[in-house]
């Protein structure tokens, strides 16, 4: 099933942004395997995570065309 872009979100350092997230939602045992980059997420928590982490990064919500 392919995927879906459904947020788009821009910052000057995605690779933190990145990093952070992923610790994050890590810590809560929402990885689905250790080895793949698939969590098991609420999208709009997700969507929220990723704004609250953002910011610290000049982050800015893009629009999907």
């Amino acid at each position: 099933k392919p995927f879906k872009v459904k947020f788009a979100y821009e910052c000057n350092d995605p690779y933190s942004v990145e990093q952070e997230i992923h610790n994050e939602i890590n810590g809560q045992g929402k990885r689905i395997n250790k080895n793949r980059e698939f969590f098991e997420i609420d999208f709009d928590e997700a969507v929220s995570l990723i704004k609250g982490i953002g910011t610290k990064y000049k982050g800015n919500v893009l629009p999907l065309t």
